[in-house]
């Protein structure tokens, strides 16, 4: 019964990862020119276009620097998540000093970044509008809430691999844990 189908122009190369904003309108995808760009796709108009083609290269203040500032290409962007809103969002870019939590403004006019020491990947917004990820923390893949702060802790004690998901209320978060095989 699903409704009537949306066609979207086809990609110039393989989409790997599609993220839905929270209103369901609006689609991110790779793929876009080449494999690591990144396009916005409207369901409501079945448009699709680059992902702040216009701002590219992206240009974000650095932490709580002050005056820093750091660049990226869009297509250096990976592990794009939607803010609860849909007027953030937030990726992981790897850069020469490490890796680098960007976000941007759903419009790429403006952004920040956060340089991290240890390995981080996955962002993901919680229903608070904190951006959570999966960091290592003393050797071992662990979910932190702020991205790189306190270790959510799970029982079982056990690494945490890909994305990360939280209900809209906040209450229950999906990982995926290593088990014994």
């Amino acid at each position: 019964e699903g409704g009537p189908l949306v066609e979207f122009p086809a990609g110039e190369a393989q989409i790997r990862n599609i993220v839905w904003d929270s209103e369901s309108q609006r689609i991110l995808a790779d793929g876009f020119e080449t494999q690591t760009g990144w396009a916005i796709y409207d369901r409501v108009t079945e448009s699709r276009r680059g992902l702040w083609a216009n701002h590219d290269p992206l240009r974000a203040r650095l932490g709580d620097s002050g005056t820093a500032t750091t660049t990226a290409k869009v297509s250096d962007l990976r592990q794009l998540a939607w803010s609860p809103t849909g007027r953030i969002i937030a990726g992981i870019m790897n850069g020469r000093e490490g890796q680098e939590l960007w976000t941007l403004t759903a419009d790429g006019a403006a952004a920040e970044a956060h340089r991290f020491t240890h390995r981080i990947a996955f962002p993901a917004f919680t229903a608070k509008r904190d951006i959570a990820c999966v960091a290592t923390v003393d050797g071992r893949s662990r979910v932190t809430v702020p991205c790189g702060g306190v270790a959510i802790t799970t029982d079982p004690d056990l690494d945490v691999y890909g994305p990360v998901a939280f209900t809209r209320d906040g209450a229950t978060m999906y990982v995926t844990l290593a088990n014994a095989s």
